[in-house]
């Protein structure tokens, strides 16, 4: 990974190699690839089994970085306050609500990626303590129904951590949060993102000193339940790969 540091936006470089049988778990993973979708609301007040989280924070540890579930309430309360205010700041800056309402795709979008009006509710649902979401409407009518697949409860708050916060933990954290939702979502859980707070540096330092003992937090989240089954967003493979017929001088630095 970051193999030429004059390159800093090239995070790495993938060979394809012989092949080989996927071992059980990495198939499990695979398959859950085109079905793992990112949550909006409230989950269902179902309890996530305490063996089901210990591997999804398994999961995280395997690639070097760490999750750890929020079980003091009072820690969760100040996360969820800190993602409210960050979220009311964040509101008041027209440019980044128009970044944020550019993912947004209104009723009928045939667009192949953004986030779909039916992913969020209408309306905000209750729950404490209360996790603030995007606003991707941003004044229009769109969302689902509160009683389609939108629950009351919070759900399991989670931040991942890594030691430090070098471009290469970034990706190494990137690579634990893909893992560990994959194994969640093979056990029927789903996660909603709230990085509200960690845009915003004074926030995220705050969360650091107070929250992470010192750890750096790359997300949080919640974890639950929900009866949500809407396909998930995927843009096709021919949008996302170029295939260069070229051949290409083995780099230097690429070994």
């Amino acid at each position: 990974m970051l193999p030429d540091p004059d390159r800093p936006s090239l995070v790495a470089i993938l060979r394809p190699g012989p092949h080989s049988e996927a071992d059980e778990h990495t198939a499990m993973l695979h398959a859950e690839i085109e079905r793992r979708r990112t949550h909006r609301a409230g989950f269902a007040d179902l309890p996530v089994s305490e063996q089901v989280l210990e591997g999804v924070i398994a999961q995280a540890g395997a690639e070097a970085a760490t999750l750890t579930a929020v079980h003091s309430p009072a820690a969760a309360r100040t996360l969820a306050a800190l993602t409210c205010a960050a979220q009311e700041i964040q509101s008041q800056d027209r440019r980044f609500s128009l970044e944020v309402m550019r993912w947004a795709r209104p009723p009928g979008s045939t667009r192949a990626d953004g986030v779909p009006a039916g992913a969020y509710p209408r309306e905000t649902v209750p729950a404490e303590p209360h996790f603030a979401q995007r606003d991707y409407a941003d004044g229009h009518a769109w969302g689902c129904d509160t009683d389609q697949g939108m629950g009351t409860s919070t759900g399991i708050v989670a931040v991942l951590t890594t030691p430090g916060d070098t471009r290469l933990e970034w990706v190494i954290a990137g690579q634990a949060l893909q893992r560990a939702l994959l194994h969640a979502s093979a056990y029927g859980i789903s996660a909603a993102f709230h990085t509200q707070a960690l845009e915003m540096p004074l926030l995220r330092e705050v969360i650091r000193q107070e929250l992470c003992s010192g750890e750096h937090p790359q997300m949080i989240m919640r974890l639950g339940i929900t009866p949500d089954e809407a396909p998930a967003v995927r843009r096709p493979l021919t949008e996302t790969l170029e295939e260069d017929p070229t051949p290409r001088p083995r780099a230097p630095w690429a070994g």
